[in-house]
């Protein structure tokens, strides 16, 4: 056996023990889904930091860990859904697809690269309904825990008490389609920031370590 070999399975939990601390050195981000649609929030005391971000319409972006590294992340998925939207079409571009491709970029880096990314993000699309609401989790260790879905869980909800109170299971308060300008398509419950996304002024800067 050569001096220093060390086995491909601890290679890994090493690698992925060396992402969990970095990562936990920064601070957390929380999303929460609601029948109006999906919040995120962060401690974010300055405007250059990115911790939330919309990447497209009605998908938001929202990350922990290792300041430089997400922010990359960050910016290859504004490229990502661009080039898909405009090769192909803009309601081609999904918080799934997103995320597939976040996994795959995560994927490739844990597996192949000395050192992994210390970071974990959250890809979340406002639905035209709330059980057509999409949240993604990717971690750094995608080979291992992947892409986990937690979506829809609010319209459910309210399908279950509609349906229990002899109502409307598609709600009738729902907010309809916003016409918006021409070529574009409508937001029916409105874009992934602004009235879905709160970022906290409070804290301290994530770890840029």
């Amino acid at each position: 056996m050569p001096f220093g070999y060390v086995s491909p399975a601890q290679a890994m939990r090493d690698k992925a023990e060396y992402a969990r601390q970095g990562i936990a050195r920064g601070r957390s981000c929380v999303t929460l889904e609601y029948e109006g649609g999906i919040l995120l929030m962060a401690p974010n005391p300055s405007s250059a930091l990115h911790k939330i971000s919309e990447i497209y319409d009605r998908i938001a972006f929202a990350a922990v860990g290792r300041y430089n590294e997400y922010e990359n992340l960050r910016k290859a998925g504004i490229t990502y859904a661009d080039i898909t939207g405009y090769q192909f079409d803009r309601h081609d571009v999904t918080a799934r697809g997103i995320a597939n491709y976040y996994a795959q970029n995560l994927g490739t880096i844990f597996t192949e690269s000395l050192k992994p990314f210390e970071v974990e993000i959250v890809v979340a699309e406002v639905g035209t309904r709330p059980e057509d609401d999409q949240i993604y989790r990717i971690t750094f260790d995608v080979p291992d825990r992947g892409v986990r879905r937690r979506a829809g869980r609010a319209g459910r909800q309210r399908q279950r008490r509609a349906q229990r109170d002899g109502g409307d299971p598609a709600g009738g308060g729902h907010p309809g389609p916003d016409p918006g300008p021409p070529d574009v398509p409508p937001h029916p419950r409105g874009p992934a920031r602004g009235a879905h996304q709160r970022e906290s002024l409070s804290g301290r800067e994530d770890s840029a370590h």
